[in-house]
């Protein structure tokens, strides 16, 4: 899916028009009446003070009284400082207006990616297109979408500067004015061929700067932070930073030892112009050309030349920012995971029959498959269990099972029809899962469990599923109760559960959706096993009639399944009851037997 999106490309008009469109639906009005303005002032301002050393020299030069030569010079000083006044104010304010408009594109894409499909988020191009995507956000005012609205309006004060410009050079001498444009068209020229290779080897770095980030975020992670000191791996890290960041900066080399190669071509270019145009003005003057002509020429061509490259470094950037905006409208026009699947309407049974046929699954970027083939049919209000050695396979079925990942080739049926004619979105409705990877929002308790802000829920129902998985008495031991903050990412007053605790609130959540189908990864993972035993218990009675699936290292909880599979690098090797495979003496045996010695221990040494 993701691939498809990453080919898509846009002309710079398109891209302009997008962002146009994007500013009038966040910002409304305002920018546009503000741009033509800023434009205007924009051109006036330069070329009055251009023109101010010409006219004062004029009066200086006429019969007027020293008072009244005096006043004239003021007044227009006067209209330039209001000018210049007028420019600033309209900056600041398109300014305001632009920073205000990302604000809200932030938004925007912060929406766009949690709506994405999870399979396309955690793989590797997924990584790099969301990467990509967020410079045109994050990267300051001067890159990205904000830029692209500014660049429209410099390059709209270039060109009527231009024309202003252009028509009092071309009164002088039309040669003059076909010099002062040949000579930014040439760096134009120069620009675009380091523009190119820029784009052609973007994906040499684009890769080393995911890497970076990754560094650099998993650095700040107050998670890792224990380890890091404990296990002194800071060397490691600082060791991998640098050795990516020597690779950026070889790159980096290169595009400035271009960017240098270029600018040397601009000064030979700049050289050349100023010969041409200033030897000229100089011939005028031994032609007759009084000294107040002559400065006014002077600041038009040094400014023509200004407005010219202005120009084009505004169409410049405005090339280097279409391909930043061409990231992200790919990035933003991925399909949402409620927009995929079909309009079948869901089974209203109170439980469901799932079906995996023929399941061929691989990892995005690796050649190894987890599944070939994998069949298996979980029948309706049946326990399953699902137990394995690590790297089984287990988790990758889930989430398979779940929709969170699509099968190269295969089927999953949900009561004889395949999940692909369902909504997405509605799909997912029928599952509470609790993960592996046990996290908590930094929102109250209550926010945690529901999913959902606190106005309005099932008192009764939460105190339930609070009891059931083992919550309760922390919860009433704190001062705000269920209302409690977690975390301090965003309270000071945010609590910290422990691993235990964690997995207790994750399974409250899932008791909570109340779903036709539950999953537990690992659930009592970080539960001793009296605690283990006892949650199993209530667990147990509570999800009666539901077609549930466990997944768990621990094999005591497989006691309390209809059927247990034993999946070994991706294929089911036994399958049966736990009475049928400890008969069967196989590795799910061996595996129960020896835990269970080291169980009894455990216990043992808990009641001493």
């Amino acid at each position: 899916m993701i691939g498809d999106n990453l080919k898509k490309k846009y002309g710079l008009i398109k891209n302009i028009i997008y962002c146009h469109k994007k500013l009038k639906e966040y910002r409304g009005g305002k920018y546009f009446i503000l741009v033509p303005l800023f434009v205007l002032t924009s051109v006036a301002v330069p070329l009055s003070i251009a023109v101010l050393p010409s006219v004062v020299i004029k009066i200086l030069l006429s019969k007027f009284d020293i008072f009244k030569m005096i006043s004239i010079v003021m007044v227009v000083i006067s209209i330039v400082c209001i000018l210049q006044f007028l420019l600033k104010r309209l900056e600041i304010v398109a300014i305001n207006e632009t920073f205000l408009f990302r604000v809200s594109i932030a938004k925007e894409f912060t929406a766009k990616s949690i709506s994405i499909p999870y399979e396309d988020v955690e793989s590797p191009k997924g990584k790099e297109s969301f990467q990509k995507a967020i410079a045109a956000i994050y990267s300051g005012n001067e890159v990205g979408i904000e830029a692209m609205i500014m660049l429209v309006a410099k390059l709209g004060v270039g060109v009527l500067g231009l024309i202003v410009y252009a028509l009092i050079t071309a009164s002088l001498h039309p040669v003059l004015m076909v010099i002062l444009i040949i000579c930014p068209v040439a760096r134009l020229f120069v620009l675009n061929i380091n523009r190119k290779w820029k784009e052609n080897h973007k994906k040499d770095w684009i890769p080393i700067e995911v890497k970076i980030r990754y560094l650099q975020k998993e650095c700040l992670d107050l998670k890792h932070g224990k380890d890091i000191r404990m296990y002194q791996i800071e060397g490691w890290f600082v060791k991998s930073f640098n050795k990516l960041i020597g690779k950026r900066l070889s790159w980096n080399r290169k595009e400035i030892i271009r960017k240098f190669n270029s600018q040397s071509v601009e000064r030979i270019v700049s050289l050349i112009r100023d010969i041409c145009c200033y030897g000229y003005l100089i011939y005028g003057v031994y032609g007759g050309m009084d000294i107040a002509e002559f400065t006014l020429y002077l600041g038009i061509i040094s400014g023509f030349s200004s407005w010219v490259e202005k120009i084009f470094n505004s169409y410049g950037e405005l090339l280097d920012n279409n391909m930043i905006i061409n990231d992200y409208r790919s990035y933003m026009e991925q399909k949402d995971y409620w927009e995929i699947g079909g309009d079948k309407e869901l089974p209203r049974e109170k439980t469901h029959t799932i079906t995996l046929e023929d399941i061929w699954y691989t990892y995005h970027g690796t050649e190894e498959p987890v599944f070939e083939g994998l069949n298996l049919t979980i029948k309706k209000g049946e326990k399953l269990a699902v137990v394995g050695m690590n790297g089984s396979g287990k988790s990758t079925l889930i989430k398979i099972i779940c929709g969170l990942y699509k099968p190269q080739k295969g089927r999953v049926l949900l009561d004889g029809i395949d999940i692909k004619e369902f909504n997405l979105k509605e799909y997912y409705s029928l599952y509470s899962v609790v993960f592996q990877e046990v996290f908590a929002f930094a929102f109250p308790i209550i926010d945690n469990i529901i999913c959902s802000t606190s106005e309005s829920y099932n008192e009764k129902k939460l105190s339930e599923c609070i009891d059931v998985a083992g919550l309760k008495d922390k919860i009433d031991s704190l001062p705000n109760g269920i209302c409690s903050n977690m975390l301090k990412d965003l309270e000071d007053d945010g609590i910290n559960l422990s691993g235990g605790e964690m997995q207790k609130l994750m399974l409250a959540r899932a008791l909570y959706k109340e779903s036709s189908i539950v999953i537990l990864d690992e659930p009592t993972a970080a539960l001793d096993p009296i605690a283990e035993f006892e949650m199993y218990q209530k667990y147990n009675s509570f999800i009666k009639g539901k077609t549930s699936i466990f997944i768990s290292h621990r094999l005591s909880s497989t006691v309390f399944c209809d059927r247990i599979i034993f999946l070994k690098a991706g294929k089911i090797i036994e399958d049966g009851s736990h009475e049928e495979l400890i008969r069967l003496k196989g590795e799910y045996a061996n595996m129960y037997e020896l835990q269970a010695y080291y169980y009894q221990e455990e216990v043992e040494a808990d009641v001493c």
